[in-house]
Parts: structure tokens; sequence; C-alpha cells
């Protein structure tokens, strides 16, 4: 969960950036927003990391190959992150990694296309894999809320 909603949260700071353009002090505050919210997902998958590949007892770090993403998350997001944290559970995390709308101007975190340009280029070793992890995308407004009344029915239930 946590995991989904910082991914959520800096989609959204990113998303909502242009929006903002015209009041450089609330847009300096949430571009500063923005990245502590990317620190925050960094940090979250360093610690499954942590507890699905290694011994989280004894404080012992993943050993091996950190490429396969059915069994230990990245440090960031790669392509749509394998359909999210939980793909299989209802609601699906996908959306938080998938298109916004439109999704010409929010594509989905497997984007390789930056100003136009497509950054795989197989002769210098990018692939898709990494051009998609090379960058954060943003999602719309309404996509976001979308993501977050999950987040709401999930607290409110705790407490109910």
């Amino acid at each position: 969960m946590a995991q989904s909603f910082v991914d959520t949260g800096v989609r959204a700071y990113k998303g909502g950036a242009p929006i903002l353009m015209p009041n450089k002090d609330i847009l300096e505050s949430a571009l500063n927003i923005h990245s502590v919210e990317a620190r925050h997902s960094s940090h979250v998958r360093t610690v499954r990391r942590a507890v699905e590949g290694g011994n989280p007892s004894n404080g012992t770090s993943v050993a091996g190959n950190l490429t396969n993403l059915n069994k230990i998350p990245k440090s960031w997001i790669s392509g749509i992150d394998n359909g999210g944290a939980s793909p299989d559970t209802t609601p699906s995390t996908r959306p938080v990694y998938d298109k916004g709308n439109p999704e010409a101007t929010y594509p989905a975190e497997s984007n390789t296309t930056q100003a136009g340009a497509n950054i795989v280029n197989a002769a210098a070793g990018i692939t898709a894999a990494a051009a998609s992890e090379a960058f954060d995308e943003p999602l719309d407004p309404t996509t976001v809320k979308s993501i977050a009344r999950n987040f709401v029915k999930s607290t409110t239930t705790l407490f109910v």
C-alpha cells in the first residue's frame, strides 16, 4: 500500500506542475514535495527489497540480480512495475503505473519517448526498461483522485 501511495504522489505532483506554472512560489513548493515523494518511493522499495530478498531479522541486503520484478522490487519504477505492488488485488494497483487521460499528455510509466524522441537505443545499451526508468511520468487529476479513493476506503474500513 505504501509503495502505491507514494508512487501515486510522485506522478500527481508532476502532473500538477503545468497548472502551477503561473505561481512560481507554489510551483517551487510542489516540486520540492515531488522530490520528497520520490525519495519516499525509493525508500519503500528498498525496504521491500530487503524484506523480500534478504533477511530482515539480521538486516542483510539482497544478494544477486535485482532485475526480476516478479520477485524483488527495484528502488525505482520500471515499465508499469509488473502491474504494481499488488496487481492481483481488488482494486488492482495497475492504475498507479498505467496511462492517464489523455494518454498523449499522461503516458504510462512504460513510456520511452521524451520530448518527442524515442530514447531506446540498443546500440548504446538503452533498453525499453532502462528508458522507462529514467523519467517519472505525470498523472492527471481525475486518475489521481480515482486512485486516492482506494486509500480513503481502506483507511475508513480500518477505523469503523
